[in-house]
């Protein structure tokens, strides 16, 4: 079996917009190298803060919503609690979602500043320069395809539903935790997630043969999956993959997962690509690709199966 693509940004853009084109369809997940983006800066801060004394971590932990800080077990997937604390932020756009009413709305909770003072700072730098990249390979997709180079990027909008989720994966104490992986196999629900991990490894993916493959940690590199909007957008030539993440055995594992999802208002057409790719969704996917649907409606469902709110989330 081929291995994962890793995709070099400084080659040619017709060869970036190819290789990344063939990776979306065959794989659904890459590498990127030569990216352009600082991630020493925000793994630094994941160490302090998870290693820091529980009432400090507390003091980052929602009230209401979903967006700070959760401790291991707060989220489910297939059932189980992931094993794994972590803390989720939305980007924040004051003029246009002020008159959101939604859950997914809610405000952020920040660290204290007293205990963590360039926490917010460096999360907020991050989330840009990960949403710049994101739209960047949207665009090469969209040529690939044959379509507007800005094709998804319009859907996705100025203003995505971005969210930054920021984890700590405890060494294994199988004891803890009935489920044997830190998350179980699932997708990714918008259109792009960016996955940035330490090297203790444990991210694995689902080959389109259905063997499960292992996405080392490659220095200098960013791994990029595509989700389930990608593949109703393209009727299937984007290939939104399945994944998983082992238990770590032997140390902690830190990871920081960039979701890129269309505004929240944005209403979900499948096969707006017109037909040009000449494939088929998933048979998981059949029953949400076979009419239009608002995303909003849709992942408030996701999130109140998996997430808790006032407790812990993801």
């Amino acid at each position: 079996m081929s291995s994962i693509p890793i995709i070099d940004l400084l080659a040619q853009t017709g060869e970036v917009s190819a290789r990344i084109g063939a990776a979306c369809n065959e794989w659904g997940v890459f590498y990127v190298k030569n990216h352009g983006i600082d991630t020493g800066a925000i793994l630094s801060k994941l160490h302090k803060f998870f290693n820091s004394e529980a009432a400090a971590k507390q003091k980052a932990k929602p009230k209401d919503g979903y967006f700070g800080y959760f401790q291991i077990g707060g989220e489910v997937t297939i059932d189980k609690k992931d094993w794994k604390e972590g803390m989720y932020y939305r980007a924040e756009y004051p003029n246009h979602d002020k008159n959101l009413d939604s859950v997914l709305n809610a405000a952020n909770h920040w660290p204290d500043t007293r205990d963590f003072p360039d926490f917010k700072p460096a999360v907020q730098e991050y989330m840009a320069a990960t949403k710049k990249l994101a739209f960047q390979l949207a665009q090469c997709m969209a040529d690939h395809i044959g379509l507007k180079r800005t094709f998804f990027t319009d859907k996705i909008s100025d203003e995505p539903f971005q969210q930054i989720g920021m984890f700590r994966y405890p060494k294994s104490d199988s004891t803890s935790i009935a489920s044997p992986w830190g998350v179980g196999p699932h997708s990714d629900n918008g259109f792009m997630t960016v996955l940035l991990q330490d090297s203790v490894g444990g991210f694995q993916v689902m080959a389109k043969s259905g063997q499960w493959i292992d996405v080392p940690p490659i220095d200098g590199t960013l791994v990029v999956n595509l989700c389930d909007v990608a593949e109703i957008w393209t009727s299937g030539y984007c290939h939104s993959v399945m994944h998983r993440v082992a238990k770590p055995v032997s140390n902690d594992r830190y990871s920081v997962a960039v979701f890129i999802d269309p505004c929240l208002e944005r209403v979900i057409v499948p096969d707006e690509a017109k037909g040009s790719t000449n494939c088929e969704v998933s048979e998981r996917l059949k029953e949400l690709a076979s009419l239009p649907f608002q995303y909003i409606d849709y992942l408030e469902k996701l999130y109140k199966k998996s997430i808790t709110p006032n407790t812990a989330t993801q």
